[in-house]
Formats: C-alpha cells, structure tokens, sequence
C-alpha cells in the first residue's frame, strides 16, 4: 500500500540535481531547485482543459473518509491547508497568515487570513477549521486519515480568526503533516447539508471544485470564483487559468498511454516505469522525474490472538523465517527488473532524503544471501522435501503474498515469490485494486503483502499507525524509540533515535525495506506550468493547454 495510497507519495525533498544528455534535454525535464518542479510556462492566458488519466478512480474525495491516493491526486486541488511546504522542512502559511509554537511544542496557535471563503461563498473561519480537525479526531467519524494529521488532543476556535491546536506530545512533524491535503479545511455547512454525499461532491476553499462525477468515467473540475493564492512559488494569483480540469480513469496500463499518445488525454499521472523509454526521446511529450520518497518494503501480517495480544501469522510468527525472507530478496533485481533501474535500494525503513535516513544501515541490514536464507530456515525446522519445498511437521512452508494491481506491484510480487521458492516457500501471489485490497485485508487469506508509503516526514512513526502488518504490531521498545525520535526537536538527537529504532526493527525483521522509486510524470508537449510542490503535491493554478 502507498499511503493515502500513493502513486506519487507527498514528501518535502528538492529533487535531486541530475544532467540530461543533449539528445534528451527536449523531453526531459532535470535539475535542482524550484525548475526541476515545474513545467515551463508560456505567457499567462485563460482557458483550456488539462486531461489527466490515471488508473483509480476515487472512492471518495471526502478527505476525512479516504486514504486513496487516485482520491488524494483530484481532492488536494479542493481543498486549501493551514500552511504549505516551500522546502525541507520550510513552509508558508496558506489559509493561515502566521503562527507561535510555545509549551515546548504542544501548542500550535494560528492566525487566519480574513475574508476568506469557500468555493460556495461560505466563510473559511477558525470555526471552519476546528470542525475540520475535530471531525477526523472524532471517533464517530472512522477516519483513516486520523494517524496523518499528528498526535492532536484538540482544536479550539479562539474568535473568527484564531485557532489553537493543542498536542498531545510535542511532534517535530506537525507543521509538515498540516502542510498535506488529508489536513484540508472543509465546510462544516456543507457537510451537515450533504451528509454522506460530501464525498461527491465536497467543498473546500482550493483552487478548483467540483463540476460533475460520471462513475466510472470522469471527474471534472472548474476554477472556484472565491478562490484566493498566498503561495509565493506559484506565478498566478488569481483564479486558475484553466477552464476545466479533467480526471479520466483508464484500468490498464496500454490504455493510458494510448489516450495520450491519442491526445484524449494530456497528462498521466504516473508514468509506469517500463514504458519511461518510448517517451524520452518524442519531443511531442515531456517527462518529469521526481524522486519520490517513499519506502516500498514487504511486511507480515499481524492478527489479535490469545488475550487480543498482537501476533504474526505463521511461519512468520518465528523470526529466523522473517529474517530468511530478508536474505532470499535481492532488492537491486526487483529495483532494476521491475522498475527499470529508477530508484533507490533502501536498507532502512526511512528513504534517501527524509528526515532520518541513515546511510550506515547499509551495514547492518538485509543483503541478497539466498544460502543464508536456507540455513535460517533449516534451523526453524523447515527441511527441504519433494519438489523444493520445506516442510515441518508435514505442513509445506507457505506465503501468500498480497499486493496491488497498478504499477510495478504485479512485477515485484512476482520477482519476490520466484525468490523466496529458490529457498523453499510454496508462494502464491494475489493481486488486488487497491480499494479492494484496503477493504479485504483484514478478514483476507494472506499472511504478507508489499508495502508503499511515503508521507511528507516522520515517515517511519506513520508506518506503525497504519492498520496493516508493521503497524498492527505495536512493541513497546519500537514504539518508544518512534515517539521519543518525533517529540524530540534537536535534528541530531532525533536521527540518533531514528537509527535506533531502524536497526532494531532490521534486527526483529518485522519489515523487509526493497527500494524508494522515481515517478515519472508524461506530458503532452502543449502543457506549461504544472508545479510540484516540495511535498510532491502537484498544483495546477498556473498551467495553460495548447501552444
């Protein structure tokens, strides 16, 4: 799963300075800072429609019901957020004008922008944004979003225009967490109007809202007339120039990109990695690489046992097998098969670039040793038998591995299946849509599943919130050292704990990491001025179509 789930992860990080030979500069956009995230941009003007074709439809884009990220990519240009990245760990405020942090980082006070409005024309008040908080926080509610948005115990109007968050621990990350769309500001208005159709039609104070939703085919956006830009990295302070934006969803991946070989379609949000080569030469398209940081790892599921006690489902309950797991996967054949060599080989369960990523685990964690792989499980008490399979007590050592139907999933499954049965699994690998693989997985029939989360900092305290394998299994040692790393405000001492809590998950195997990917955006020659936040959040307020 890539959380909200993801295909290209939100996460504060400058893109990483790289050097396009001549023959590619036309189609391919590199580089560092601010342009290596932007689409170039013609002159300003109005009109024109962006097409963009994903594979997911949203579920809902109600952003207190859904951690999607086909439901994240259309809903983040709804909804508007208290502050936004500028970098790492910089930001601006957005719907608020300035802030104070003060009891030690508990307390977050905010001071809005007046006469602010949402897309309806209702006020966008401090009232506006308690409601918002409050109604994930609220238990009632079952938001899946609750573990994103920090450790909040409340928020409190103080006056139309003053709203104070008060935590629960101070938590280095809270201004980075309210900097992501999940944290959007929505109209309580229209939420108690339209009950459980918020979710089709929502209304925020972003730059777009929503004109139609044909089920199965479209959702269409147009400019919102109230809307109001503070964002210093964007060009266009008004309202969008765009006329419509337009999300059309396309199952497969041959699909996609004959929609925008056809010009149906503009943009794919995403390019699959394998088809990176047929565009990088065409200067009738262009390509964004953007290092995403995420972490795409592999995990054993957890049940409640005896007592409701956590418990890894069998073999993976014994951690000489978890640990054989770790030794039989080459991760650089997975990276390089399967996603084409874009990416980066992780050996931590934080990625390149985020807060706390720790070159020295390269050292200390898992490498490709399928012999050792075999030892620790012939000391487990699985022994060779017919056909290559390992067996205990007659029972076949068995893995039924988990994961999604987009991307390079299928891909890496499969790679992973081949390799664990080279050390003797009996593997079978099923994949899932992602809104089904979220509903069935905890009543489902598997015992591990693939991993991809990316969150814009404390990336590793997210991976234990998350109702899946890693997150479900709460020990009191990790969970102390992830809390003790995100309360605590000097960058030395928190990565210092952030080493310690990786090395001793490696050490408990509770999480295999593989590799962090590069997302290829594809675009239609005729499309100026998309913007990548430093999150990765991509903004259209400045894009024109045609030229």
């Amino acid at each position: 799963m890539r959380t909200r789930v993801r295909r290209r992860p939100p996460a504060p990080r400058w893109i990483t300075a790289l050097t396009a030979s001549a023959a590619l500069a036309p189609a391919i956009l590199l580089g560092a800072g601010a342009d290596a995230r932007r689409m170039p941009a013609p002159a300003p003007g109005h009109g024109g429609v962006l097409t963009i074709v994903q594979q997911v439809e949203p579920d809902s884009l109600d952003n207190a019901h859904t951690i999607l990220g086909a439901s994240y990519e259309v809903f983040s240009n709804i909804y508007d957020t208290l502050v936004v990245a500028t970098g790492p760990s910089s930001y601006q405020g957005e719907i608020a004008k300035s802030w104070t942090i003060s009891d030690g980082g508990r307390v977050y006070t905010f001071q809005l922008r007046p006469g602010l409005r949402f897309s309806n024309g209702d006020p966008l008040n401090a009232q506006a944004v308690a409601f918002t908080f409050n109604r994930i926080l609220n238990p009632a509610t079952k938001s899946p979003a609750v573990g994103l948005v920090g450790p909040i115990e409340s928020v409190v109007a103080k006056g139309p225009l003053t709203v104070v968050f008060t935590l629960k621990t101070p938590f280095a990350y809270e201004l980075a967490d309210l900097a992501v769309p999940y944290a959007g500001i929505e109209d309580p208005k229209a939420v108690a109007a339209e009950g459980a159709r918020f979710g089709r039609d929502p209304v925020g104070s972003g730059p777009f809202m929503v004109k139609s939703w044909v089920s199965g085919e479209s959702i269409t956006l147009v400019p919102n007339p109230y809307y109001r830009n503070f964002i210093t990295a964007l060009k266009n302070h008004g309202e969008p120039y765009l006329s419509e934006l337009k999300y059309i969803f396309i199952p497969n991946v041959e699909s996609e990109i004959a929609a925008l070989q056809s010009g149906e379609a503009d943009m794919i949000n995403g390019l699959p990695q394998a088809n990176y080569a047929q565009f990088k030469n065409n200067p009738a398209f262009k390509l964004l690489l953007i290092p995403a940081d995420d972490i795409n790892y592999l995990e054993f599921k957890t049940v409640k046992g005896a007592g409701g006690k956590p418990t890894i489902l069998p073999p993976f309950n014994d951690i000489r097998v978890r640990r054989a797991v770790g030794y039989a996967l080459n991760a650089q054949g997975i990276l390089q098969a399967a996603n084409f060599g874009l990416g980066k080989v992780e050996y931590g369960l934080i990625p390149h670039g985020e807060d706390g990523y720790d070159p020295a685990l390269q050292k200390v964690g898992f490498r490709y040793d399928p012999a050792l792989a075999g030892k620790l499980l012939t000391e487990a008490g699985w022994k060779m038998g017919p056909g290559g399979v390992r067996y205990k007590d007659g029972k076949p050592l068995t893995a039924v591995l988990w994961v999604f139907s987009s991307g390079s999933y299928p891909q890496d499954g499969q790679i992973i299946a081949n390799e664990l049965d080279a050390v003797g699994f009996k593997t079978s690998v099923v994949t899932q849509e992602i809104a089904t693989f979220l509903a069935q997985y905890p009543k489902g029939n598997l015992n591990m599943d693939i991993v991809g989360l990316g969150w814009p900092a404390g990336i590793m305290n997210t991976a234990m919130t998350l109702p899946l394998g890693t997150g479900d299994y709460p020990d009191p040692k990790l969970v102390k050292l992830l809390d003790q790393a995100q309360a605590t405000a000097d960058p030395k001492a928190r990565f210092a704990l952030y080493a310690q809590a990786q090395a001793y998950s490696l050490q408990m195997a509770y999480a295999i990491p593989l590799y962090s990917d590069v997302t290829v955006e594809a675009f239609s020659s005729k499309v100026h001025g998309v913007y990548f936040a430093p999150n990765n959040t991509a903004m259209y307020q400045d894009v024109t179509v045609g030229g």
